[in-house]
């Protein structure tokens, strides 16, 4: 913008505050405009999401129509080359990030409440610098987050929002007790799961992924959303081919194709939790015109929070080089061999999330099989040949090979009788003695599985694949 446009800009909103009207809902009482500004500066500053719930029930006006008419002829003349001018309507990058509206675009007057939005809220200055960005650059930035299950903090640290830096622009950040600590970008819609809006005791304690990223264009171009008549007479658009019209970058120079899902078993391998992604958005900074969100349709949070009892397992900054070290193990194995290897890896994280120890003890037997049992063609003595690999592959004194064995029979005879019997079978005391396992000795078992699945992967990992198991039974060196 030229000078000339910016100064005018800046008298259009300077009058426009002044003539500013906040209009409840019958929801809600009247608000001035300074209680106005401090709700939104509230907004930017913690997770509120009863309060942005209020506050979408006011709605922004300038009493003066022809100081409205004027700053709204000024956006339109801004944003020409993206406002589709046959139904007056703009589609901003909050789409492109998943949170703002339907692809048919927003109406141009939801700029203008931005705008003065931005003002109310910050200063005169920093919503002309928006304006001017938002035409004249060609990406913007944005948080992706990703709330993970498993991690969270210990309870001395829940009066603190604790941040530790994995990569530039990919950090872990452990969340606070209490609500008034926690930060603006946290899920602002309901769960699907439940039957409120979200509330900031759904991430006390919990812990998140938080990824810088890029999206472009701010605006898209009308030219590249098409506009279809469907047979009731009813409009639809999309874009003009099946890609996204926005492009998403992570800003990160060392993973600049970060895998969350890679990344949680990673930490799951490492730390010994089972850590995987619950629910990921978008965020982009409110003071930023692109941020604008429409009343098109929007992304419900599809997740279903554990309902067990909260563990308490923290991740350290001392342990990000090893989960790193294991993760760019993980990136760097053949295609073939990371697929065989998921399903041990998916059968040992859902055992340690399960609820059962019936369904434990299936998952760890069915991870074993994936594990031991790869490219075995011969399906006889699959239980033999099982327990042969697995005691050859991590024990080297004969004695400890035998007890492996022993120890794998032991699980496959619980994995029988539950899939055959439903129940557990008997545990053998002597030659002619059995009775029912205890309570601790199914916990006991099953730890010692888990144990041993995550130290088969991690030593397959190590290796960078499988061994040849007839190789390695034979004592030769593996190929």
């Amino acid at each position: 913008m030229t000078n000339e446009r910016k100064e005018e800009l800046r008298q259009l909103l300077e009058e426009s505050i002044e003539n500013i009207v906040i209009e409840p809902s019958k929801f809600v009482e009247p608000i001035t405009v300074d209680t106005y500004r401090e709700n939104l500066q509230s907004l930017q500053k913690h997770y509120r999401p009863d309060l942005a719930t209020r506050m979408s029930f006011y709605h922004l006006d300038i009493r003066n129509e022809t100081l409205k008419s004027k700053l709204l002829n000024f956006i339109n003349v801004q944003f020409k080359n993206y406002i589709n001018n046959e139904h007056n309507v703009i589609q901003p990058a909050s789409y492109g990030i998943g949170s703002g509206g339907s692809l048919s675009g927003q109406p141009i007057e939801i700029l203008l409440t931005k705008l003065i939005e931005i003002a109310i809220s910050t200063t005169v200055q920093r919503a002309i610098e928006a304006v001017e960005k938002s035409v004249t650059e060609t990406k913007g930035s944005f948080k992706r987050v990703i709330l993970l299950q498993g991690p969270t903090t210990h309870p001395e640290d829940m009066s603190e929002l604790t941040e530790i830096d994995i990569s530039e622009g990919i950090r872990l950040v452990r969340l606070p007790y209490y609500p008034q600590e926690m930060p603006p970008y946290l899920f602002p819609g309901g769960f699907s799961s439940l039957m409120h809006q979200s509330h900031p005791s759904i991430f006390s304690l919990k812990a998140i992924l938080v990824i810088d990223c890029e999206v472009a264009p701010l605006f898209v171009k009308p030219e590249l959303i098409i506009t279809s008549h469907n047979s009731d007479g009813s409009k639809s658009y999309g874009p003009k081919t099946d890609a996204n019209p926005f492009q998403i970058k992570i800003k990160c120079t060392e993973y600049p194709d970060f895998d969350v899902e890679l990344f949680c078993q990673a930490i799951s391998l490492s730390c010994n939790i089972a850590c995987a992604p619950i629910l990921e958005w978008g965020y982009i900074d409110p003071d930023e015109i692109y941020s604008v969100i429409g009343t098109g349709s929007r992304p419900t949070a599809k997740c279903v929070l554990p309902s067990g009892p909260t563990k308490f397992d923290s991740i350290y900054k001392e342990q990000i080089p090893k989960i790193k070290d294991l993760y760019e193990n993980m990136v760097g194995l053949k295609k073939d061999i990371r697929t065989k290897l998921q399903i041990s890896i998916d059968r040992w994280v859902k055992s340690e999330t399960s609820q059962n120890p019936e369904d434990k003890i299936i998952d760890l037997a069915i991870a074993l099989e994936s594990l031991y049992l790869s490219n075995i063609s011969d399906t006889t003595e699959v239980s033999f040949r099982l327990r042969l690999h697995a005691a050859w592959f991590l024990k080297e004194k004969t004695k400890d090979r035998k007890d492996l064995m022993d120890f794998i029979t032991e699980i496959y005879k619980c994995r029988s009788s539950i899939v055959h019997n439903g129940i557990l079978p008997k545990k053998k005391i002597s030659k002619n003695n059995k009775r029912p396992y205890t309570q601790e000795e199914i916990k006991e078992l099953i730890s010692k599985a888990q144990n041993l699945c995550q130290e088969s992967i991690l030593k397959i990992l190590e290796d960078g694949g499988f061994p040849d198991w007839n190789n390695l039974i034979l004592g030769e060196k593996s190929s």
